[in-house]
């Protein structure tokens, strides 16, 4: 019988084309397992979720703080402290959660840490100073209660200046913060990392226009385009001109009253949050919504 043989390229031809395209499957695998299990990838993209998580507290904590004080007329009695003390309590514990996420940028864990002793620090501040204000006015004699408005309103004053600047203290930390995070992920190209109040000048010529009742006193202030306007008490009504310097607005009456000065710590679409020069008092209104 006579003897066979194969050749080489039996052996050679199929491995050369099946080589070339195992390779190319690896590769191929090892990409797309690189694609959807990149650590820095997953890092930046749960980074984000927590940003955007701390951005909806902070927007709920911001609404419920303007809402509450409508609420009970700025009437600061046991309840109005116990429902602000505690949306400030679990606002941080919330952000306490978020922070629990181990793969999370230190960074964004950094800013979780400094939103959540912003919140503590502003719970014990609130509970702090309205311990002290029940106890002022408990202590004062008949004869002084009709100072306590007067009182009240230094004592607000010293408040108001203190959370706003445990609010924002950080935030030019955050912003730092903020920059390195946008630097290493795409995630973040557009985020804007700031806590900013809303009473810069502009915001206030935008969100001033309006009808305001004010806690209280129960008047109602009225400010119109053209920097004119009408401050109602009871059935009288007194026509001014207004003019805003920076946060301090000014207030001419046009029966040639004294003008006083509006002080603002807060202007948003949903309240006002001034001090008034004269009588010296810190009021809050609320807007009156147009029909």
């Amino acid at each position: 019988m006579a003897g066979f043989s194969f050749k080489p390229e039996f052996f050679t031809t199929p491995i050369k084309l099946i080589l070339p395209g195992i390779v190319v499957s690896m590769i191929g695998l090892l990409a797309n397992n690189y694609f959807f299990n990149n650590p820095e990838k997953t890092r930046g993209k749960n980074s984000r979720i927590a940003w955007d998580n701390l951005s909806q507290y902070e927007k709920i904590y911001s609404d419920f703080s303007e809402q509450i004080n409508c609420q009970y007329d700025g009437q600061f009695n046991d309840e109005y402290v116990d429902d602000l003390v505690h949306i400030q309590e679990m606002t941080s514990e919330n952000l306490k959660t978020l922070k629990d996420d181990k793969d999370i940028d230190k960074q964004m864990a950094t800013i979780l840490n400094l939103r959540i002793d912003t919140y503590a620090k502003l719970k014990s501040t609130s509970k702090a100073y309205f311990d002290s204000i029940f106890i002022v006015y408990n202590n004062l004699s008949l004869d002084n209660k009709n100072d306590w408005q007067a009182i009240a309103a230094r004592l607000n004053e010293k408040y108001t200046r203190a959370i706003n600047r445990i609010y924002y203290r950080d935030t030019s930390i955050i912003t730092m913060l903020g920059a390195e995070l946008r630097k290493k992920y795409t995630d973040f190209k557009t985020v804007t990392f700031s806590f900013t109040p809303d009473n810069s000048p502009r915001d206030l010529n935008k969100n001033i226009i309006g009808r305001w009742s004010l806690l209280t006193t129960h008047e109602v202030l009225r400010f119109e385009n053209g920097e004119k306007g009408m401050w109602t008490s009871d059935t009288i009504n007194r026509a001014f001109q207004w003019k805003l310097d920076s946060t301090i607005l000014t207030i001419n009456f046009e029966n040639n009253s004294p003008p006083i000065t509006l002080t603002f710590f807060q202007c948003t679409k949903k309240t006002i949050y001034f001090l008034m020069s004269d009588p010296a008092i810190v009021l809050t209104g609320c807007r009156i919504k147009e029909l």
